[in-house]
């Protein structure tokens, strides 16, 4: 299997000197600011908006006064395989009532954006194909296959029996983001060990990640994804998964809702001369039709 990896060298050939100077915690482990600065370049915080289309004639249609119909944001992080996120966010027309409402249109994707640790200005992200969704095996999460929008993506292992690894927290104030670590333990035989305990989250959290240490050789160290965070009844939790995610539709797990009203709302052709939000992808501009009925 390629294998795209994210491997931090010790800047440059000198990690046993710098190591020496406290690069890593006591035993062995790499400290938090070495973590956070290695790992602020592996995810986004991705934002996809979606339309409806006339299942005849193939107009697009807004939420009146929108560019979209529906929407939905969350963390998203690049892996080997593609880029993966919560189920709801990936494809947030499944969760949505409003669009059972109209059952003469189909969703259909039309933007994708996304805003980094670097940068804080909301920029096209990378579309997909609905197609391309898998399931990641024993999460809440879906994989967009094939895609590479940014790079380098981190290396799937799982858990390999008990993992001595760090919780990747990714936090957001507006449009900016910022990153916390926390070392975590995590033990396949004891379930207890997926829950955070009394760890802090940390204030505007929109997800996190898990990931594990490893020394392939003298000097480098690569960060693995074991699993991502998932919120529950009970709190947050650690949840592994596979390496190979099985083909199945992507899971119904609770996730941001798209921003729109309980009661059928009202709905106009897209006009992209007119949509509101700059972010909005083209729709293709056709005569205004009134709407269903």
């Amino acid at each position: 299997m390629k294998r795209f990896i994210i491997t931090v060298a010790a800047l440059f050939a000198a990690i046993a000197v710098t190591s020496a100077q406290g690069f890593f915690a006591r035993g062995g482990s790499p400290n938090q600011n070495f973590i956070e600065d290695a790992l602020k370049d592996a995810f986004r915080v991705v934002r996809i908006e979606f339309q409806l289309e006339d299942t005849v004639s193939h107009e697009r249609f807004n939420l009146e006064g929108k560019s979209y119909f529906g929407f939905a944001e969350g963390l998203c992080v690049k892996t080997e395989k593609g880029w993966i996120a919560p189920a709801g966010v990936v494809t947030p027309w499944k969760n949505s009532q409003e669009v059972k409402q109209f059952p003469d249109y189909k969703p259909a994707l039309s933007t994708v954006s996304a805003i980094s640790v670097a940068d804080t200005v909301w920029k096209p992200f990378s579309m997909y194909s609905v197609d391309k969704v898998e399931d990641v095996p024993g999460t809440s999460y879906s994989c967009v296959l094939g895609t590479a929008p940014f790079a380098p993506g981190l290396v799937c292992s799982g858990l390999d029996g008990k993992t001595e690894g760090w919780i990747v927290w990714v936090s957001r104030k507006g449009d900016k983001l910022s990153v916390t670590t926390y070392s975590h333990s995590v033990n396949p035989a004891d379930s207890v060990t997926f829950g955070i305990g009394r760890k802090v989250v940390p204030e505007g959290v929109v997800g996190g990640f898990y990931v594990k240490p490893v020394y392939p050789s003298v000097g480098v160290i690569r960060f693995e994804l074991a699993g991502v965070m998932d919120k529950g009844q009970n709190g947050w939790k650690v949840d592994p998964f596979d390496i190979e995610p099985k083909a199945g539709k992507p899971s119904s797990a609770p996730s941001t809702r798209p921003s729109i009203a309980p009661d059928k709302p009202k709905i106009v052709p897209a006009n992209v001369d007119k949509a509101e939000d700059k972010e909005a992808a083209p729709a293709k501009n056709k005569k205004n039709k009134k709407n269903k009925k």
